[in-house]
């Protein structure tokens, strides 16, 4: 799969974001305890629509329907995706983090497809009693729709979103999360 990232200006309000240039935005969500030390991803299962990319890594969300803002796009994925009683506080407190295009290839049934969309990030980062609550919920997994939830520490993260051939996430989300921890880490240094 080839990829490449083109990183935005950091999002303050969905409306000053809108980029109505593509037809399929997404928006995904970053699932963090405060700290940043652990996260909560998204194993897609033999099920996902796009067959290469099964049992690939991405973040909870997904694309946009018509018409509809980032943020919106990112409370319907979510209640669609997680099925669990603390999706409310899930919900708010995510914060738009950045927008970034993702442009790339995958093959899929020997023809090569393109694609290239903007994607809008959310933090969500947890208090630790919260995200101790929402990883218990979502990592039972009748509550998750389109695979199953991992929860994995910055490092396991680091590791999954490696580049090149050993980056395990789905349409270059990889490279959001290299962006996402490179951000984190040199805030705290």
């Amino acid at each position: 799969m080839n990829t490449s990232i083109t990183p935005q200006t950091h999002i303050a309000d969905d409306l000053a974001s809108l980029d109505t240039s593509f037809a399929h935005p997404g928006s995904v969500a970053l699932i963090t305890d405060e700290y940043r030390e652990n996260f909560i991803i998204q194993e897609k299962n033999y099920k996902y629509r796009i067959p290469c990319y099964a049992g690939g890594y991405s973040l909870f969300g997904g694309g946009a329907e018509a018409l509809e803002f980032p943020r919106d796009t990112l409370n319907r994925e979510l209640s669609e995706e997680i099925e669990i009683d603390e999706i409310d506080k899930l919900l708010e407190e995510s914060q738009a983090w950045n927008r970034f295009k993702l442009d790339g290839t995958f093959t899929e049934n020997g023809q090569k497809q393109h694609f290239s969309f903007p994607i809008y990030v959310y933090e969500c980062a947890l208090p630790s009693e919260w995200f101790n609550k929402v990883s218990c919920s979502m990592l039972n997994q009748d509550n998750i729709h389109e695979g199953k939830a991992v929860l994995v520490t910055a490092d396991e993260l680091a590791t999954l979103a490696m580049s090149g051939e050993n980056d395990q996430f789905i349409f270059g989300i990889g490279e959001v999360i290299r962006t996402y921890l490179s951000a984190v880490l040199s805030a705290e240094g």
